[in-house]
């Protein structure tokens, strides 16, 4: 394991930031890196509220970094939980067709499939 952290959050429940770097997660580490320049270049020329798109985007894939990082189930779920935010806002103010119906239809169900499988 490289770059292997775990710092103590909340010791009475056996709660810690666990993060690791193995080969599989370096893989998707780069594979998420390419998706994520190929999105900044497909939408380099974008006008309406560009700023607030970049830094979803940039919110967005901390939060596919962290997933893959993680080395315990709290911090998988806190940082796929925290990728479900600028999910339903970059649908849902820069998507098409239905685009609030899709980015709550979204939310909703990540969260119950999230609450489902920790529990």
């Amino acid at each position: 394991m490289l770059f292997y952290s775990s710092i103590e959050w909340f010791s009475p429940l056996g709660i810690a930031f666990t993060t690791g770097i193995d080969g599989i997660s370096l893989s998707m580490i780069l594979l998420s890196a390419f998706v994520v320049l190929a999105g900044v270049l497909v939408s380099w020329k974008m006008e309406k509220m560009s700023r607030e798109f970049f830094f979803l985007l940039t919110l967005l894939s901390a939060g596919a970094y962290g997933f893959f990082i993680s080395l315990d189930l709290f911090t998988l779920f806190f940082f796929l939980e925290v990728a479900v935010i600028p999910k339903f806002l970059l649908i849902g103010v820069w998507g098409s067709g239905k685009k609030e119906y899709s980015a709550m239809k979204l939310a909703l169900m990540l969260m119950a499939g999230s609450a489902f499988v920790f529990f």
